[in-house]
């Protein structure tokens, strides 16, 4: 040990190895212990311990490369910034909707906008500071190891690059043994089970029916940086070769499907509508748990209450949801279509701009199809997506009349929907989606009301509560509109949730589901 020391002692190169290498532990663990904090895996004295582990046996085998050749140490530093960068964007994207992205998330560059981009500014906590804290760190001694290594010729001498790949390689077949046996004693009795005898070994738990599940936070916490990525590859490839098109034999299923459920109950209702305008209200993350309930003694959604128990009211609040990679757009799309979503990607994103769907707009086509948004149309490809899905007229933020930082987005789209009923023909169909429920894009404080405000929520909740809230009292200023334009009784209006946001009460997670 005295002798290593020494030697680690005489060489600025193997300092700065050891430096390099104490950064990726340091960053990989801060990583996977706000990934356990704003996930719903939860921190556990056994998940700490394990990720403490993975991250040390990790950063040792990221190093590998490092220690052969010498024009790697060029690298080091904007390879660290890097997964740096890589590991807030994820930690972003969990503290949004709980998982990790895929892989395809990075290709949506259409997807990029002021609300998107704002979205990312509330995600940001102070603990991510320790990342930035770590890499400053080490460019600083970077820049001064540099200095030091001038006129050195040799990086390190071979004897000590065979020692230390040995050392690697032994940790890499350890860790990876050890990871995927910890996995398969964690799982083996739940719906994890692996496919093969050797599936817990090569890291490829799949759930039951579901491709991959790479973007589940327990993938990266029982299997590292390296399987993830790897596996995340895999399911990229997959994601680009998988066909979609049916088979004679899923076609005929499906059509058999719509004809033993032709009939409804509610055939002769909705028969009586005929003629009537539609007007279709996409609500974001509407979670049904709120109606006909109160926080305080105050109703959330008293407009909804009253509708519910009108007369003539269908309503379904039992619903699970359909969404998958896609979120808001797949709710959006299946609303629309009737198609359930890909497997994984948006159906928007790799579709929306390709193909054009028999739609309720293709079915209401003498209704002039108008769809309003509440934000930007390129958010989820809506814009093009919506056009292919047979909608004549899309407006969006980028039509506001009133500014919606000071009325709320939701409320500057039912304005703008209100401004433009009079020159509409009838029977219409409109078609309004919200926004201002969405997770991080709540309306302004000021914006809505105090409520709620000493009920246990914490932050992010508390202003969930509170922009249902927000989005009731909108709807409840259109239903008036309409009415004092004469247009209520001859229009029926439906509420569909695009999905719902899981864990809204005090002590519990956010996410979507």
């Amino acid at each position: 040990m005295k002798e290593l020391y020494h030697r680690l002692k005489q060489s600025p190169q193997a300092q700065l190895l050891v430096a390099f290498w104490v950064a990726l532990w340091l960053v990989m663990t801060l990583f996977a212990l706000e990934l356990m904090l704003y996930s719903y895996v939860g921190a556990t004295p056994s998940r700490v311990l394990t990720a403490l582990l993975f991250a040390l046996a990790e950063s040792v085998v990221l190093m590998l490369p490092f220690v052969w050749w010498r024009s790697w140490r060029y690298v080091m530093l904007p390879a660290l910034w890097l997964l740096t960068a890589f590991f807030l964007l994820n930690q972003a994207f969990v503290r949004f909707g709980g998982e990790m992205p895929a892989l395809t998330v990075f290709t949506m560059t259409d997807n990029v906008n002021n609300a998107l981009i704002d979205s990312i500014r509330r995600l940001v906590r102070w603990v991510d500071a320790g990342y930035i804290a770590v890499v400053i760190v080490f460019t600083v001694y970077w820049v001064k190891s540099w200095r030091k290594m001038r006129g050195c010729k040799q990086w390190l001498s071979k004897p000590v690059k065979r020692k230390a790949t040995l050392l690697i390689l032994v940790v890499l077949v350890v860790w990876q043994t050890a990871a995927g046996v910890w996995a398969w004693y964690r799982y083996h009795s739940f719906d994890y089970a692996p496919r093969s005898a050797s599936g817990w070994l090569t890291f490829k738990f799949r759930r039951v029916g579901v491709p991959m599940d790479v973007e589940r936070p327990h993938y990266y916490l029982d299997f590292g940086l390296t399987a993830y990525t790897a596996a995340s590859v895999v399911e990229l490839l997959d994601y680009l070769t998988v066909s979609h098109q049916l088979t004679d034999d899923q076609l005929a299923l499906v059509e058999s499907h719509i004809a033993r459920y032709a009939d409804s109950d509610f055939t002769q209702l909705f028969a009586d509508n005929r003629g009537k305008n539609l007007i279709l209200i996409i609500v974001e993350s509407l979670n049904s748990e709120f109606i006909d309930s109160e926080i305080g003694g105050v109703e959330v959604t008293p407009t909804l209450n009253r509708l519910i128990r009108e007369p003539g009211t269908v309503s379904a609040l039992n619903v699970v949801t359909q969404v998958r990679d896609g979120i808001s757009s797949d709710g959006q799309m299946l609303l629309n279509t009737g198609l359930l979503p890909l497997t994984k990607g948006s159906t928007m994103m790799r579709y929306g701009a390709e193909n054009s769907y028999e739609s309720l707009a293709t079915k209401l086509s003498g209704h002039y199809p108008a769809v309003y948004f509440a934000n930007e149309p390129n958010f989820w490809n809506k814009g093009v997506s919506f056009a292919n899905l047979g909608f004549g007229t899309i407006k969006s933020a980028e039509d506001f009349v009133v500014d919606p930082v000071e009325v709320g987005a939701d409320r500057a789209m039912f304005d703008l929907i209100v401004r433009d009923l009079p020159k509409m023909k009838q029977p219409f169909f409109i078609e309004a989606v919200t926004m201002s429920m969405h997770y991080g894009l709540w309306p302004e404080d000021d914006v809505m009301s105090g409520d709620f405000a000493h009920e246990g929520y914490q932050p992010e909740h508390l202003k969930f509560v509170r922009s249902t809230q927000y989005f009731d009292s909108q709807l409840a200023w259109f239903l008036v509109q309409l009415k004092q334009m004469g247009l209520y009784d001859n229009t029926v209006v439906i509420l569909a949730s695009d999905h719902s946001l899981a864990a809204t009460r005090p002590g519990t997670r956010m996410t979507y589901y």
